[in-house]
């Protein structure tokens, strides 16, 4: 492949991988009234007991407006709920309720089936290969982000 192609190819992968990841979530979270950004949201919850909505912000790449917006209507849904942060009394941690930890038990938090799908034909050490160089790829971008 022409070094020239090498960005596009990429950016139409990537592009590819997160709309078909992005319909899979939303579609599976319909069944709980969610969208797909708020069953990520409980699943960094669920990973993650009492993290806070700025290391949501963080995690995700987005501002702190958006998960706080997600992370209320989750709130009066009953998704999840907060707590004062014992250490900075400004802070909340977030934590699931009931019927968040239904979802993040769900089978709408195990992309098992997608994952078998999009890697099919791989073999483990091919995949494991893949997301190191992904992630090398990603901690370069983030250099560019900073360096601008």
């Amino acid at each position: 492949m022409a070094k020239e192609n090498r960005t596009q190819t990429l950016k139409r992968c990537f592009g590819e991988i997160y709309k078909q990841g992005k319909m899979l979530d939303d579609s599976r979270a319909k069944h709980y009234n969610l969208t797909g950004t708020q069953v990520r949201y409980i699943e960094i919850i669920g990973d993650n007991p009492g993290i806070s909505q700025d290391a949501v912000a963080r995690l995700e790449g987005v501002d702190k407006g958006t998960v706080a917006r997600a992370v209320k209507k989750l709130e009066v849904e009953q998704y999840i709920y907060r707590k004062r942060n014992k250490e900075d009394i400004r802070a909340w941690c977030l934590y699931l309720d009931r019927r968040g930890e239904e979802v993040y038990n769900s089978k709408v938090c195990k992309n098992e089936d997608y994952e078998a799908k999009l890697f099919r034909g791989f073999k483990d050490n091919e995949i494991d290969t893949l997301v190191d160089l992904m992630d090398r790829l990603t901690d370069n971008i983030e250099t560019i982000k900073k360096k601008g």
